[in-house]
């Protein structure tokens, strides 16, 4: 039986965070006993700039998931919205509909305290090392 690939539309500003997770969603993880993240092959990403973005929504020829890595115009007025998923140290992740949304407000981080506790969580997660120097 043949399984057609969902898509995702990824709307991002910084393209090596775009990079990032399409290389976690596209690396073959999986393994006989268990599917590794998503199930391989199984996504396929679309990404697209803010601009791009802003062209098709007006256009209102979108279908399918959408995912905002970061701050996309037009996402405050989804946020208030969103079933949160995740929100720690100022990183928040949530869905409405088929919209997703990961963001992060630096200004819970501004004092020292509540920055060195995200760098110890970010330290203890398996995330690539260029992504916890970076400020």
């Amino acid at each position: 039986m043949f399984e057609t690939k969902k898509t995702l539309i990824v709307v991002y500003k910084d393209e090596l965070l775009m990079n990032q997770l399409k290389k976690m969603v596209e690396t073959h993880g999986d393994n006989d006993n268990e599917v590794v993240g998503t199930k391989d092959d199984s996504i396929n990403i679309v990404s697209w700039t803010e601009k791009v973005w802003l062209g098709n929504k007006k256009a209102g020829n979108i279908q399918g998931k959408i995912l905002f890595l970061g701050d996309i115009k037009g996402t405050d007025k989804l946020i208030p919205v969103l079933d949160v998923k995740f929100d720690d140290c100022g990183v928040k992740y949530g869905w409405a509909g088929n919209q997703a949304v990961v963001f992060a407000d630096p200004k819970l981080l501004t004092d020292r305290k509540s920055y060195d506790e995200f760098l110890s969580k970010l330290s203890d997660l398996p995330v690539p090392d260029f992504l916890k120097t970076m400020k």
